[in-house]
């Protein structure tokens, strides 16, 4: 059984603050004890002893402030240290800007693509030598599925030839891939088959997936990497980029 209360209605009181009415209710109509709201004026008044707890709580407060502060700014650091991660997971053109970002932090000058469709994923150079410096020209697929087409291998032909053609220099083909996004990396099945390798070898590309991208960022960070021997290793691949390498066996780099 649900019962209910009677209903009371109240002229409007034009007079009377929306909380100095709810207080009359209360108290006259419906007869709860309740204090009465301490007015404006009386906030002004100051009791023995209070002077030294405004004190304290005001320091509390400074202080309260200055740790949301180095919260928010711990927050932010967080999260830019986090966005590599992005590798592991992402697609699109945000994918290719934290692979262009990745190879920057390898020590590689990497170049953005211009504004515009059926464009390059970005030019990378690295050393310091003219005449011996390596230069690549990127392209970053990522799909769910499992395996990954020759699409980008034809993609990459044309940039190489862009390279040649309107730079006047010769580039190596690079492409990062990523399949299988919705999966954990430890989850994810060969992306290469006999097809896929076979092209990307007579391409001459170097082709390596984000998982391994990140696994050599990770180690860079750590201090576990030879930079210049890997850069060297890159673009001494033919096909597909191994990292047997660089792993210690059963010691995996990362979590």
């Amino acid at each position: 059984v649900m019962r209910y209360g009677p209903i009371i209605f109240l002229p409007e009181l034009s007079s009377v603050s929306h909380p100095d009415t709810l207080e009359m209710i209360l108290r006259d109509v419906c007869r709860v004890n309740i204090a009465t709201l301490e007015p404006d004026w009386a906030a002004e008044v100051i009791a023995p002893g209070q002077e030294p707890l405004d004190a304290a709580i005001s320091d509390i407060n400074a202080k309260v402030a200055g740790l949301n502060q180095s919260l928010e700014q711990k927050t932010h650091q967080r999260s830019d240290l986090r966005r590599i991660t992005r590798l592991l997971y992402d697609g699109g053109t945000s994918l290719e800007v934290v692979v262009r970002d990745a190879f920057r932090d390898l020590g590689a000058d990497v170049e953005d693509p211009v504004d515009g469709d059926n464009n390059e994923d970005g030019w990378l150079e690295f050393g310091e030598d003219e005449d011996t410096k390596l230069r690549g020209v990127l392209e970053v697929k990522s799909t769910a599925k499992p395996g990954i087409d020759n699409e980008g291998l034809r993609q990459l032909a044309e940039w190489k030839t862009r390279g040649i053609e309107n730079r006047g220099k010769k580039y190596k083909g690079i492409m990062v891939a990523s399949t299988m996004i919705n999966e954990a990396p430890h989850e994810r099945t060969n992306p290469f088959g006999d097809k896929f390798i076979e092209s990307a070898t007579l391409h001459e590309v170097a082709v390596i997936t984000t998982t391994n991208l990140y696994k050599i960022y990770c180690l860079n960070k750590e201090g576990k990497l030879d930079v210049q021997a890997f850069w060297n290793d890159l673009f001494s691949t033919v096909g597909i980029f191994s990292i047997d390498n660089y792993i210690e066996p059963d010691k995996p780099s990362h979590k």
